[in-house]
């Protein structure tokens, strides 16, 4: 893993998108590996630990991301999309603004439309 680490740094991987990428491995492969895996990027580039007042920052920037995206992606449909998942999830609609339009979307530059069939 540290090898990995290394070379996706010298290729100018960010540590903030590797350590984001890594964190949001624990969903696939597990909390140990994902622990594991930071524990390692902490070995190759030094602590990145974030207060809580910056993790609020950043939180916030990724709500207001999704929010926009949304917007774009979903156009008129994002408010009946939202209040049909509030009703099944209330967690999964915030998930849904937060870490993919707030976060996977714009991180790749994605311009994506919904379109009506």
């Amino acid at each position: 893993m540290e090898k990995k680490i290394e070379v996706a740094i010298a290729k100018n991987v960010s540590p903030d998108w590797l350590y984001e990428a890594i964190l949001q491995s624990y969903l696939f492969l597990g909390y140990p590996a994902a622990l594991e895996g930071l524990r390692t990027l902490s070995q190759v580039v030094g602590t990145r630990a974030l207060s809580g007042e910056q993790w609020d920052t950043v939180a916030l920037t990724w709500r207001e991301q999704g929010q926009g995206t949304a917007r774009l992606v979903y156009l008129e449909h994002l408010q009946t999309l939202l209040s049909r998942l509030e009703k099944v999830t209330p967690e999964l609609s915030e998930w849904m603004i937060v870490e993919v339009t707030g976060k996977f979307f714009p991180a790749r530059n994605c311009r994506y439309r919904f379109v009506n069939s």
